[in-house]
């Protein structure tokens, strides 16, 4: 009997335990929020028959879906061997992420586009790729605008959202970084600035949680539904991204922005020494950046900005003694480097500075000159290098790309003759020398025997006439000569040198059928 009772009191309690619709395991659960913040809260209850889906991360959803602009962007790029320039280095492949803006126009970084052979666009699950070309890139900004080769293609953009521009983010902001999780599932992730850096200010936040792969490059940052910044890096181990702002996005998208940023042509010296700033006449409160020398030929020394001048202000903004100034969005700026954003091209920079004891302030209209130009020439990424063969003697102008990939191979040294260079620039513009000209490499021939260690020269003069710059030096080398012998003058042993022209085209025969067909490039 009391076997009985028992067996019947644990029935009951079994069916006292018995799941009902409030406390079954799967009813109405809510998965739980992202391990790095909290999901937000719902704004609206939930109903019984249609539970609410969390929130793929914590940050509010944009009225557009962001990662609905997403596109991919693929680039095949081969650049030249600036060393020898007749060459290419081995061919690479990049990629980064665009945003379409609309009107057919897909904004994305500049990197992955330099020195491009070819460029496509495709969908973020690659399930159409077509042709792209550039309509415009900025290598400075860093950023590129795209659209596709062929109009018949431009379909590709049907399933796309335009995203429009927002206002530039200062320190503090908070913002969100968008994308597709391989390439199909929409996320969101809080982001919030807390610095700047570089030469170009980019801006850096921390990350709520880790990027989707393949987001470091092109994806959109976001605030109130609009685009406000670029991805440019992403480290995953601090949750770090660099950004670029809407501030140089909208600069970059303007229809009369010319690519580049200014180049003043300064060199500063800091004023930590108490006897340069006694001998200045500066008061002992007064900060600033102290030009030691100014570049021949470009806009600061056509504003009439002189060595020894003390920059104080910058477009009203007071530079401090660690020479920054307080920028309205990026906060306490290199001053040195705000020079090259503060204002773009084509328009005019106010300098307020010291001279002898007294203030003045002068109006500084931008250019890139000395960039485009002579010894501080840039050459544009991708185009083949200037240079001339000449009987196995390789000439190539010394800009300072040319110098540039010379300290790169040499741990940052150059050959003393270049290195001097940058010391007589102002020797360099009043004697009228457009750009130096280099004798760089020297290929055995027999034309050139003897000659082998000539190389890492600058050329002053072929046959007694100075050369100015390299289409001159082609003109002088063509030259004939009563003997059938040219003097090339350089500035170092063996100073001058002396090629048979027969030689020199015998030469010049044997290295086309070596396989370098081009001889000149001017």
């Amino acid at each position: 009997m009391y076997r009985t009772f028992a067996l019947m009191m644990l029935c009951a309690a079994l069916a006292a335990c018995k799941p009902t619709p409030r406390t079954a395991p799967d009813a109405h659960r809510t998965p739980p929020p992202a391990e790095q913040t909290p999901a937000p809260e719902p704004q609206t209850p939930a109903t019984p028959e249609e539970p609410p889906a969390p929130a793929p991360q914590p940050a509010p959803t944009p009225t557009a879906e962001p990662a609905n602009a997403l596109l991919k962007v693929h680039a095949a790029r081969q650049e030249y061997a600036l060393l020898q320039p007749w060459e290419k280095k081995t061919a690479d492949e990049d990629s980064a992420l665009g945003v379409y803006l609309g009107d057919g126009r897909v904004l994305t970084v500049a990197e992955p586009l330099r020195a491009a052979t070819y460029v496509e666009l495709s969908l973020p699950d690659d399930s159409r790729s077509v042709p792209a070309r550039v309509l415009k890139r900025d290598d400075d900004l860093n950023l590129a605008l795209l659209t596709v080769e062929h109009e018949a293609d431009a379909s590709i953009f049907d399933t796309r959202t335009a995203l429009a521009l927002g206002e530039p983010m200062a320190l503090g902001a908070e913002a969100e970084l968008a994308g597709l999780v391989r390439g199909l599932t929409p996320v969101h992730i809080p982001v919030l600035v807390q610095g700047v850096n570089g030469e170009v200010p980019h801006l850096t936040a921390r990350t709520a949680a880790p990027a989707p792969e393949g987001h470091d490059q092109g994806a959109p940052v976001m605030q109130g539904g609009k685009l406000v910044g670029l991805s440019l890096s992403f480290e995953a181990d601090a949750l770090s991204l660099e950004l670029i702002n809407a501030e140089l996005i909208a600069r970059f998208l303007d229809e009369a922005h010319r690519s580049g940023t200014p180049v003043l042509g300064l060199r500063f010296t800091p004023l930590d020494d108490p006897v340069l700033r006694r001998y200045l006449e500066l008061p002992e409160e007064q900060s600033g950046l102290y030009v030691s020398a100014v570049i021949p030929g470009s806009a600061a020394e056509n504003a009439g900005i002189i060595p020894g001048d003390v920059i104080i202000a910058i477009d009203g903004m007071a530079v401090d003694a660690q020479g920054r100034c307080r920028h309205p969005l990026y906060g306490l700026y290199n001053a040195a480097a705000l020079l090259r954003i503060a204002k773009p091209l084509g328009e005019a920079l106010s300098l307020n500075l010291y001279r002898h004891g007294e203030q003045l302030e002068l109006p500084v209209p931008l250019n890139r000159d000395i960039a485009e130009h002579g010894l501080h020439a840039l050459e544009s990424a991708g185009s083949a290098p200037r240079y001339i063969l000449w009987g196995g003697l390789v000439f190539q102008p010394l800009t300072e790309s040319y110098l540039n990939a010379v300290r790169q191979r040499s741990n940052g040294d150059l050959p003393l003759p270049f290195l001097r260079l940058t010391q007589r620039e102002k020797e360099l513009a009043e004697s009228g020398e457009k750009e130096p000209i280099g004798l760089t490499i020297v290929i055995p021939t027999p034309a050139t025997l003897g000659y082998d260690r000539a190389r890492f020269a600058v050329v002053k003069a072929v046959n007694g006439k100075p050369v100015h710059d390299l289409a001159e030096l082609a003109e002088l080398l063509d030259e004939p000569t009563a003997d059938d012998v040219t003097e090339i003058r350089l500035d170092t042993a063996p100073y001058s040198i002396y090629i048979d022209r027969s030689a020199a085209e015998t030469a010049n025969d044997l290295i086309r059928r070596r396989g370098i067909p081009v001889l000149r490039n001017l």
